[in-house]
C-alpha cells in the first residue's frame, strides 16, 4: 500500500471526525473526536452546526429515543440527555467509572428505558426516561464471579435486541453467553450448543447475530430458535493469506447487508474486504475517493460506531476524512466527506478555562508583553500538533492495480 504525507492542516479549519453518533431524518448528530463538542450536519453538505462546546464530558456511546439524545460519558460518570427540539440538556449521575477509558460497554433503548452496561464492573443500569430514575443490577457480575472466581477479568460485548441485552463476555480464553431480560430484570442462559470461540466482533441483522470468530469464519446465530449456522469464507481466507498484516488479525468490525458482508480493518491494517453472500466470493475493496486518507494513530481502531438507520448502515470512520454509508438492501456504499470547521472559539474556551483552573493565567498577567490572544493561538497549535507526525494521507488508487 502506497502512502503519501497529507497536506498541512489549516489551523482555522479542521476535519470533523466523529466516533459516536445518531441519525435523525438524515441529519447526523455526533460527538467530535478528541474534543468535547457535539455537532449536527447533513450527509453531502459541507456546513455543520455546533450544538454544544461547553460540555465537560466526552462521549463514546449514545442512543436516540424519541426526541431525546442519550450520551454516555466515556469515564462512566454521567448520562447526558439532549432534547433535539428544545436544545436543552440535563445530566444524571452514573457511578460506572473503573478506569480512565472505555468504561461503557454498550447502551441501548427499550420501551421507556435506556439500558447501559459498564465495561469493567459488569453492572446493568436502566434509566427510566419518564421518572428520570437510574436503577442498577449486578446480576451479570455475580454470575461471572460464581463461574470464574472473584478476581476474573472480563471484556463485555453486547447489544440490545427488543427487550433483551445479548451478551458475549470474554473471560481469559473462554466465552460466557447469556441474555438479560429487561422487563423481568433477570439473567438468562442458553443451551450448550450456543458457544463461540475467538470472537472478534458481531453484527445483528434480521433476527440473527453474525459473529466473526476469526478472519474468515462467521457463526450465524438465529436468536429466535438458538440454531447456529457456520459461514466459512474460503475465498476470503485465500486473499488474506497472500498479504502481510500489520496487526495480529485482519478485522475488528463488520456490517451485514442483504447481499454482502463488509469487513473493516483491525489495528494498523488498512484494507476493507467485502464478501458477496450470494456468489460466495470476496474481494479487497478499492473504490475509495481520490483524496481519501487515514490518520495513522498507533493503538487506535480506524472505525468506531456502526448503526443501521432507515435502511442505511452508517459507519463512523474516526481516523479518516470520509465516513461510510451502506445501503442495507443493495449493499452499495457511499463515501461521505467529513465537514471542516473553525474551532478557534472552542480552543479559546478550553485553554482559558484550563489555565484559570490551574492558576496559570497569572503568568500572562505578569507578562503584559504577551497578548492573551497570541498565547491562545500558540496553545491551540500545540493542541492540534499532537500526533501530527503520525498523520498520513492515503492515495489508494495509485497503489491498487
Amino acid at each position: 500500500m502506497l502512502y503519501k504525507k497529507a497536506a498541512g492542516q489549516n489551523i482555522e479549519k479542521e476535519i470533523v471526525a466523529f466516533e459516536t453518533f445518531e441519525v435523525v431524518d438524515k441529519e447526523i448528530y455526533a460527538q467530535v473526536m478528541g474534543k468535547n463538542i457535539l455537532v449536527k450536519f447533513i450527509p453531502g453538505e459541507t456546513k455543520m452546526e455546533i450544538i454544544d462546546f461547553h460540555n465537560e464530558y466526552r462521549f463514546k456511546k449514545c442512543v436516540l429515543q424519541k426526541d431525546q439524545w442519550y450520551c454516555m460519558d466515556n469515564l462512566g460518570e454521567a448520562l447526558a440527555v439532549y432534547n433535539l427540539k428544545s436544545h436543552k440538556s440535563n445530566t444524571y449521575c452514573l457511578n460506572a467509572r473503573a478506569k480512565d477509558d472505555n468504561n461503557i460497554a454498550l447502551v441501548g433503548s427499550f420501551e421507556e428505558y435506556i439500558a447501559i452496561v459498564s465495561q469493567y464492573r459488569g453492572i446493568i443500569y436502566t434509566f427510566d426516561t419518564v421518572n428520570k430514575r437510574m436503577n442498577s443490577d449486578d446480576a451479570l457480575d455475580r454470575k461471572i464471579e460464581e463461574r470464574y472466581g472473584k478476581q476474573a477479568e472480563y471484556f463485555i460485548r453486547g447489544c440490545v435486541i427488543d427487550n433483551y441485552i445479548y451478551f458475549i463476555v470474554s473471560i481469559s480464553e473462554d466465552y460466557y453467553i447469556c441474555r438479560y431480560d429487561l422487563q423481568k430484570r433477570a439473567l438468562e442462559e442458553f443451551p450448550d450448543n450456543v458457544s463461540f470461540s475467538e470472537v472478534r466482533t458481531f453484527y445483528y441483522f434480521e433476527h440473527k447475530l453474525y459473529i466473526l470468530q476469526n478472519d474468515f469464519t462467521i457463526s450465524i446465530w438465529n436468536i429466535q430458535d438458538n440454531t447456529i449456522d457456520m459461514l466459512i469464507m474460503s475465498d476470503l481466507k485465500r486473499l488474506i493469506e497472500k498479504v502481510k498484516l500489520k496487526y495480529k488479525y485482519a478485522f475488528s468490525a463488520m456490517a451485514v447487508t442483504e447481499r454482502n458482508i463488509w469487513l473493516l480493518p483491525a489495528g494498523e491494517n488498512d484494507d476493507i474486504y467485502v464478501y458477496n453472500i450470494l456468489e460466495k466470493n470476496a474481494y479487497r475493496y478499492d473504490n475509495y475517493p481520490a483524496d481519501f486518507f487515514y490518520y495513522s494513530k498507533k493503538g487506535w481502531s480506524k472505525y468506531a460506531d456502526i448503526k443501521e438507520r432507515s435502511g442505511f448502515i452508517y459507519v463512523a470512520a474516526r481516523l479518516s476524512n470520509y465516513y461510510l454509508v451502506i445501503n442495507k438492501e443493495t449493499g452499495i456504499e457511499t463515501w461521505e466527506p467529513m465537514c471542516t470547521a473553525d474551532f478557534r472559539k472552542y480552543y479559546d474556551h478550553v485553554i482559558t478555562q484550563r489555565y484559570i483552573k490551574d492558576g496559570e493565567i497569572q503568568i500572562m498577567n505578569e507578562c503584559p508583553n504577551i497578548p492573551l490572544k497570541a498565547f491562545l493561538v500558540y496553545q491551540q497549535k500545540e493542541m492540534t500538533n499532537i500526533g501530527e507526525k503520525d498523520r498520513v494521507g492515503e492515495k489508494i488508487w495509485e497503489a491498487l492495480k
